[in-house]
Order: C-alpha cells, then sequence, then structure tokens
C-alpha cells in the first residue's frame, strides 16, 4: 500500500490510466509473489476499481493473471456487490462497459466466476443487466445464465435428459454455480438436479 487510502500502485493508477494500468500489470514479475486482491480503504480490490472505472484493458490483464494463478479476489464482494455488479453498474463509457461485460463471458467458464453472484439485497449482475436497454441487447448476445437454469429446470421436467445434458455442456460459467443459484431460487429445481446428477455427470 503506498497511499493514504490504502491504495498500491496498480490501485493508484486505475484512477488515472487504463493501457498504462494494464501494462504495468502485464510486466509485473508474478515470481515476487503478486497479489491484486489487495482491498483498499473502501474495500476495494484493483478488479472492482478498474470495472467502475470501466477500464477494459486492466480487466483483461487482470483476468490474464488470474489464469495464471495469481491472486485477484475475481469473485470477492464489496458491501454485497463483485466485480461484475460494479462493471453492471458502472457509469463509464457504454462501449467500455459492453467490451468489460464481454470479457467476464469469455473467461467466466476457464476463471470460475460467478455471474449469478448475488450482492446484499439478493440481485445478480444479471438482474441489473435486464433493466437496461443495452443489458438487455448484450444478453441477447452473449447468452442468459438465468434462462440456462430455467431451460435446464425444464428439460429434466420433462425427462428429456439429453437435452438437458446439452444445455449443461454449453453452460458459460462454471457449473457448480448454477446448481449454487438453482439451490437459492427454486429447491425443486435444485432437487431435481441432484436426483439426475448421474445422468447429468455432475
Amino acid at each position: 500500500p503506498g497511499d493514504e487510502a490504502n491504495n498500491t500502485l496498480i490501485q493508484h493508477c486505475i484512477h488515472t490510466h487504463d493501457e498504462f494500468t494494464a501494462q504495468l500489470i502485464e510486466n509485473c514479475d508474478c515470481n515476487r509473489e503478486l497479489d491484486l486482491s489487495h482491498k483498499n480503504n473502501e474495500e476495494k480490490s484493483a478488479l472492482m476499481m478498474a470495472c467502475e472505472k470501466a477500464h477494459p484493458k486492466t480487466v483483461e490483464s487482470i483476468f490474464k493473471k488470474t489464469s495464471e494463478g495469481i491472486k485477484t479476489g475475481i469473485n470477492h464482494t464489496r458491501r454485497g456487490n463483485s466485480a461484475l455488479h460494479f462493471a453492471v453498474l458502472s457509469n463509464g463509457p457504454i462501449e467500455a462497459k459492453k467490451e468489460i461485460i464481454f470479457l467476464f463471458w469469455s473467461w467466466a467458464k476457464q476463471l470460475k466466476i460467478n455471474l449469478l453472484i448475488q450482492n446484499f439485497v439478493g440481485k445478480t449482475p444479471i438482474d441489473f443487466l435486464e433493466e437496461l436497454p443495452e443489458g438487455k441487447s448484450w444478453l441477447e448476445e452473449l447468452g442468459n445464465p438465468k434462462e440456462h437454469v430455467n431451460l435446464l429446470k425444464k428439460s429434466i421436467e420433462d425427462k428429456e435428459f439429453e437435452q438437458a445434458l446439452a444445455v449443461k455442456n454449453k453452460f458459460i460459467m462454471h457449473f457448480k454455480f448454477a446448481l449454487f443459484y438453482a439451490i437459492h431460487e427454486n429447491e425443486e429445481a435444485a432437487i431435481a438436479l441432484v436426483d439426475n446428477s448421474q445422468r447429468l455427470n455432475i
């Protein structure tokens, strides 16, 4: 930490310049125990700050470091909101915001990002996207994880297990988060998933 707000150098740079911060992260020596999960006095990590500022290059650099095993706190929350919440609720430029949302989807499965993580009032980033005109359009293009859970539930109820398996295999994110979401939102759906876990290779 290098300032009164307990920001690291990288967090300090996020406030000013996207491309410079991305280069700084990319050139960090991973052998020196780089930790990007550090939170400042506002309880925000570098990823949360980059999402809030709508800095796509920085977000992508952090995702790359996550894939290398660097700690980034990718599913951490700040007062209930995850980095993806910050991205969806950002007041930054629409194009930059869109780029970040698309990055989350493209890295979701590999980095085990929970796209259905709920904040303290029980709202997921998907819920917020569904309320935004541009968000609805993006979800149509990217795929809506909530709809995938519902389609999986319906396939199981109809005993269409081949279709259910196909839906499960096409999940955008790691399947365990879909299961967590189903347990929280719909106990019957969760029981159906558990009962058919062998058929679905869960």
